[in-house]
């Protein structure tokens, strides 16, 4: 992995000086995303000038570094090609290879079959292509969003970037505070929906998809290449052997993934997802080394499991502990991640990332395991009431029936830590209500952080509404269970799991990969069945391939757990969330943070806690990039 930048300018742009100096601010602000070579390309009429900062993974030497360039056409890349020796079988008679690397064959890939060749690519990737012929700039996304992208477009220039970071620093104002992004973030926890940013008019280029970008009148569009597509449900629901076919599929790629010349291990949580990536690891590798964060001691359920698995596999184990340290780095979090995520729990990914960096340049994570395989439980739990929810007269009165059922029967069907409170037991009748009328609608109610009437009272004035458009879409065009899936990998989770991947990662010149939403595993789900997915133990697929006990035990994790945790969080919420501070970005309504705030610190809500996250964290994150946002609207 490594950052790329670049910057196409306008035809009768004066002062096109400026833009080399520009690229130049920005491939030193990637730096760390590629600490071990530096590279910028300028076109010789001045229209174009492209940036690379490497991270030396696969051919070390310096014949592989970018921009890459046969004299006419030029490529700059972040990513890795995993098969990339299979396409070099294809293209060597027309070609003449000079380096070992993957970069070499995607360029000549892109040389030879064009945007074709996307199709063809089995990787993680963002990449720029320089077609001199042509007079044209390809730019692409890998299919699920691995390899982050990001762009702005002006009057002068077309401008795009790895990071955020730098298309900030080569701005001459501040850039206003996305308003329809920040509806997006308090609702989901984050800000993903449809290449939005919380920073103005800097959007998210979209995964499994190209542009077309002409040198000379900077015309822009974005086309689709790839989409996660169900196979048809009756072709498949006779299969034999599915598991031997699943065993086979992950230890190739697995196997693919492991390419590397310098050192490389994996994230070991404990869970079912890390845990089959350990059994297919130690097939080829003796003894890998495995990074694991425990979040309450030697009691931690995961830590146990991972134990257990220490009995089984010889591999080296290091531990990191979460504890006040993490939760005061939240700043240095917020820088690498850009954009906030509202759970404080984000801090445990940045110091593992952090560890795993010291011994190692390449790691693999069970990351997307959740997604490919329906394995979270708001999914299960959704799937269900929908499956066993009454019509009629019995179906509408459930709402109340629910409101009316005491908060202590709920401690008993969920997990999570806190307490149950009638704010939990609202949210459910809101989902009931509207789960047979309106199952995408539900489903955004289900995940939803503040939602419509939160927001109502959270901001001060009227906001515009989030964007759940797409998910709607989803569970009115598809079935129920696999627009669940379909979600959340287009729209919720694994957009975001992969972006703190992807930062966290490149923040300490680590590069991270994660097999369980490759291409060909992601095909290989799409063609099985609900049976398959929703009935029986959860992701037994990943569960047998793993050769582990079925009854592998989980238990959810709050910050607020640890008393000297909750303490400080508590001066988190003193600090961030002061009058003074809530009134001066003229956004949000400070008496009903107050009420919020006094519920958290008393009882511990669920929902509550989890809101009041997202507020310290949305605070911490204004605090770090006031001077480059404005929250005027």
């Amino acid at each position: 992995m490594c950052g790329i930048a670049g910057i196409l300018v306008r035809n009768g742009t004066e002062c096109k000086d400026k833009y080399k100096k520009n690229i130049e601010l920005m491939i030193d602000k990637l730096k760390h995303r590629g600490p071990d070579a530096r590279g910028l390309w300028e076109h010789p009429l001045k229209k174009m000038y492209l940036g690379h900062s490497r991270l030396k993974i696969i051919d070390l030497s310096d014949h592989a570094n970018q921009p890459f360039t046969d004299g006419q056409d030029v490529l700059v890349f972040n990513g890795e090609i995993f098969n990339f020796k299979e396409l070099k079988k294809d293209l060597i008679e027309y070609y003449d290879f000079k380096t070992k690397s993957d970069v070499e064959v995607l360029f000549y890939a892109l040389k030879h079959w064009g945007t074709n060749a996307l199709s063809l690519l089995n990787g993680q990737f963002s990449f720029a292509f320089f077609n001199s012929n042509k007079k044209q700039l390809l730019l692409a996304r890998d299919h699920v969003g691995i390899c982050p992208l990001y762009y702005f477009i002006t009057n002068d220039s077309i401008c795009f970037s790895s990071e955020i970071k730098p298309l900030l620093l080569i701005r001459d104002h501040k850039i206003e505070l996305n308003k329809e992004a920040l509806s997006d973030y308090f609702y989901f926890r984050y800000n993903i929906q449809n290449g939005k940013t919380l920073f103005g008019d800097i959007k998210r280029f979209p995964p499994g998809n190209y542009a077309l970008i002409n040198m000379d009148t900077l015309s822009f569009s974005i086309n689709e290449y790839w989409r996660f597509k169900f196979d048809d449900a009756s072709s498949n629901s006779n299969r034999e052997n599915i598991q031997d076919e699943f065993n086979c599929l992950l230890d190739e790629e697995i196997k693919a993934q492991q390419i590397a010349d310098v050192p490389l291990g994996l994230y070991l949580s404990g869970g079912i997802d890390s845990g089959a990536l350990l059994n297919g690891f130690c097939k080829q590798i003796q003894k890998p080394e495995c990074f694991t964060y425990r979040f309450n001691g030697d009691e931690d359920i995961e830590y146990q499991n991972v134990l257990e698995l220490k009995n089984k596999y010889n591999f080296k184990s290091r531990t990191v502990d979460f504890g006040l340290s993490s939760l005061h780095r939240l700043p240095e979090v917020l820088e690498a991640l850009e954009e906030p995520f509202g759970d404080l729990i984000v801090c445990s990914n940045f110091d593992l990332a952090e560890a795993a960096s010291k011994e190692l340049k390449v790691v693999l994570s069970g990351e997307g395991g959740d997604e490919s395989f329906a394995g979270y439980d708001h999914q299960k739990s959704f799937y269900k009431m929908n499956r066993f929810m009454p019509s009629g007269l019995i179906g509408r009165l459930l709402p109340a029936a629910i409101f009316a059922t005491p908060c202590s029967f709920f401690k008993y069907i969920q997990n999570y830590p806190g307490t149950f409170s009638s704010t939990e037991k609202n949210r459910i009748a809101k989902i009931a209500r509207l789960i047979c009328s309106s199952p995408g609608k539900a489903y955004s109610q289900m995940i939803a952080l503040f939602d419509l009437d939160d927001q109502n009272g959270l901001f001060k004035e009227e906001m515009p509404r989030p964007d759940i458009s797409k998910i709607e879409n989803m569970f009115k065009h598809e079935d129920l269970w696999k627009a669940t899936i379909r979600a959340e990998i287009e729209q919720l989770t694994l957009v975001v799991n992969l972006l703190k991947q992807d930062r966290f990662s490149m923040h300490f010149g680590l590069e991270g990969r994660v097999p369980l939403v490759s291409k060909n595993i992601l095909k290989f789900v799409a063609s099985l069945t609900e049976k398959d997915l929703f009935s029986g133990e959860n992701k037994k697929l990943l569960l047998n391939y793993s050769r582990r006990d079925s009854s592998i035990k989980k238990k959810a994790f709050s910050v607020f757990s640890s008393p000297d945790i909750q303490n400080y969080i508590n001066n988190m919420i003193d600090y961030y969330l002061t009058e003074e501070k809530i009134e001066a970005l003229k956004v949000f309504n400070y008496s009903y943070i107050r009420e919020l705030i006094f519920v958290v610190k008393s009882n511990r809500s669920m929902l509550l806690t989890k809101q009041i996250q997202a507020l310290i964290v949305f605070f911490s994150w204004a605090e770090r990039f006031s001077n480059q946002i404005t929250f005027k609207f």
